[in-house]
């Protein structure tokens, strides 16, 4: 597609349509990595999928999910077996530090329904 001036343009594509249309997941699986307490139990020393697992009372496969999700979108890394929290994470996600915002992430929680039903 050529635009202004002559310049070849890229073809529009879907790839950004579908992100929005699948924005809820990532929504989701950061609201409930927050709610369980996985980025606190991380930084108190729960680890390795197993000890994270244990320490949430959560299913191994259920553990392994929420770990898959959240090394996707970036909130959490690994080193060998070792998990970690990134570091906006570890900033703002683990409860007990003074700069916790978890429970500010649950005040549009309630919307989520409503916004669910718009059409």
């Amino acid at each position: 597609m050529e635009g202004p001036l002559g310049v070849t343009e890229p073809s529009p594509n879907t790839v950004r349509l579908q992100r929005l249309a699948r924005a809820y997941r990532e929504s989701g699986a950061l609201l409930a990595a927050v709610e369980l307490g996985l980025f606190t139990k991380l930084e108190g020393g729960a680890d390795t999928e197993a000890t994270l697992s244990a320490a949430l009372g959560i299913s191994t496969l259920n553990a392994e999910r929420i770990i898959i999700a959240c090394l996707g979108l970036g909130l959490i890394g690994r080193d060998g077996d070792k998990l970690h929290n990134a570091p906006d994470v570890d900033r703002f996600l683990v409860e007990g530090k003074s700069t916790y915002a978890g429970a500010w992430m649950f005040f549009t929680h309630p919307d989520w329904a409503k916004w669910g039903r718009l059409a």
